[in-house]
């Protein structure tokens, strides 16, 4: 997908990274909407999350998402679909990524110790945008 260097800069925003929220397909009908941290790498969004969590529960379920990232400050919003899908720890190294959102929103020195934290969350969902709106 093409996207221009604005959305890729806007995207990829650190100090602090922007919230996202993911909007995933309950199974009685009804989004789910949740804020969750991200990290894009200029193909996919990566969030770390527990695999016991609902969310990623309807993830495994239903891969059709929505997220939405925006600068609450001038407007500016990347609104996106797509398809993700679920890894966990038993699937895949995921401690890099983890490492990777972790430093877009605590300083170095506390990402070791935020993801012992953390070390129960033990999956990695990684969203392939389909479709992509600008907003601002």
């Amino acid at each position: 997908m093409e996207l221009s260097a604005d959305v890729h800069d806007f995207l990829g925003r650190e100090n602090p990274g922007f919230i996202a929220t993911i909007a995933t397909n309950g199974k009685d009908g009804f989004p789910l909407v949740v804020p969750v941290w991200y990290r894009w790498d200029r193909t996919h969004i990566s969030i770390w999350t527990g695999s016991s969590r609902l969310w990623a529960r309807n993830v495994m379920r239903d891969s059709r998402v929505g997220v939405s990232i925006q600068d609450v400050v001038d407007g500016t919003a990347v609104i996106m679909r797509g398809d993700a899908k679920l890894v966990t720890r038993d699937d895949d190294d995921i401690d890099t990524e983890i490492r990777r959102i972790s430093r877009r929103y605590v300083t170095e020195a506390k990402v070791e110790t935020y993801m012992s934290e953390w070390a129960s969350l033990d999956a990695m969902v990684y969203v392939k945008p389909t479709r992509v709106f600008v907003w601002q």
